[in-house]
């Protein structure tokens, strides 16, 4: 796993993530699981044009109302940041049923952890129901 330290983020968009997360976890409370920052700047390829940093927001459960505060809360702190000219990428998502705990799983698996840094928390494998 990667460090924030290693990645490729000027001050402005390591800011912008720790305001974001501090926003989730006020607002997501329990509800909030994790929090990783993954993809090839995490891993300090240097920004290129439009080369956006990814997020993967984990919830306990989600519902669309969620996930529009999910995306306004990222908006908020990359403004209160001076991070507008960085590209966003955020998924949000939970593990509500054991489909989406298995499909969550392999896409951690598969692209998250690998290299990806947790803001926040540690998504734990889903449980067998």
């Amino acid at each position: 796993m990667s460090s924030l330290a290693a990645a490729s983020l000027d001050i402005a968009e390591r800011r912008a993530l720790e305001r974001f997360v501090g926003l989730l976890r006020r607002r997501f409370a329990e509800n909030l699981d994790a929090v990783w920052l993954y993809g090839p700047r995490v891993r300090g390829q240097p920004p290129r044009d439009e080369s956006e940093l990814q997020l993967l927001v984990l919830l306990r459960h989600s519902s669309r109302n969620d996930r529009v505060t999910a995306l306004e809360l990222l908006w908020q702190a990359a403004l209160a940041e001076r991070a507008t000219e960085s590209y966003l990428s955020i998924r949000i998502s939970d593990r509500a049923t054991p489909e989406r705990g298995r499909a969550m799983d392999e896409f951690i698996a598969r692209e998250v952890e690998p290299g990806g840094i947790a803001l926040f928390g540690r998504p734990a494998p889903a449980t067998p129901s």
